[in-house]
């Protein structure tokens, strides 16, 4: 599998000055190459680099190396789009490709290098750990554990889908995770949470979890999440008055109480155990 891992450059003030101006100029050639292609229908990367090429690292002092990649660049993002010229901005750090890709983001250049890893076989697994994803309780398992959207905001994803699949792994689990279809459409949250809502990347952790998982040799399967947090984990009994608060739930069939979130991650696990063969299910 291939991942990218993002290496901060330090750098001194002479340096990174250096480095800045550069990739300016990168910038303003691929946007004169773009320019040049769009206005002359010109998109064939070899034929664009014979017409360009001389004008490009004259006028932008770029190397052979940059110029080339710049159109390369430039041909590239015309054939995925011909009918939109393609502007690059001066402000950032546009993918300077190599065997890296360079990133200046607020002030900091970062270094992103492809890595080739190992895939382990996935295991035959022996239960399941349901996971609840959520805005307050930002992952709640099976096991009873809930991860605090408060006590966690500054911890990146990273972390919470690496913690999530060395459990599984350890108890020699599948990960169940809800189906995130339509996930920020279902949940519903208070106006000062709305802007929260949509920073908050449901995708992005599940991707991190796939990836993590894939490496690990840990089966992960997605469930239907609909009504994990009404449906009692005990007698089955389904109701929107099981959960009459947010963060609670009572049935009221059988009495049983727990966290709503834990609730939700428990009917995840039991629809992952019952409805999916023990393979790994590609999210």
């Amino acid at each position: 599998m291939l991942i990218t891992t993002k290496i901060k450059l330090i750098l001194e003030q002479k340096h990174h000055e250096k480095l800045l101006e550069t990739m300016k100029r990168y910038n303003a050639a691929c946007n004169y190459i773009s320019g040049f292609a769009f206005e002359q229908s010109q998109y064939n990367r070899i034929r664009l680099q014979k017409l360009v090429y001389f004008v490009v690292r004259d006028q932008f002092q770029l190397s052979s190396q940059m110029t080339i990649l710049a159109v390369r660049k430039v041909a590239a993002a015309y054939i995925a789009d011909k009918a939109k010229k393609n502007e690059y901005k001066k402000s950032k750090g546009k993918n300077v490709r190599g065997q890296a890709d360079l990133v200046w983001h607020d002030g900091v250049f970062y270094l992103l290098p492809g890595v080739e890893l190992p895939e382990n076989e996935p295991y035959i697994p022996n239960d399941a750990l349901g996971v609840d994803l959520d805005i307050k309780n930002i992952a709640a398992d099976s096991m009873g554990e809930s991860l605090s959207g408060d006590a966690v905001q500054a911890v990146r994803h990273h972390c919470i889908s690496k913690h999530l699949v060395e459990k599984a792994k350890r108890h020699r689990s599948r990960l169940a995770l809800e189906d995130l279809t339509g996930i920020r459409e279902r949940i519903t949250v208070r106006r000062a949470q709305r802007r929260n809502q949509h920073a908050w990347a449901f995708a992005q952790l599940r991707s991190y979890i796939k990836y993590k998982a894939l490496l690990a040799g840990v089966p992960v399967v997605l469930a239907d999440p609909r009504n994990t947090s009404r449906e009692c984990p005990q007698c089955e009994h389904t109701a929107k008055e099981n959960r009459k608060t947010r963060d609670w739930f009572r049935c009221q069939a059988c009495e049983y109480a727990a966290p709503a979130d834990n609730v939700a991650a428990l009917n995840i696990r039991s629809r992952a155990i019952v409805s999916v063969p023990n393979v790994g299910v590609a999210i």
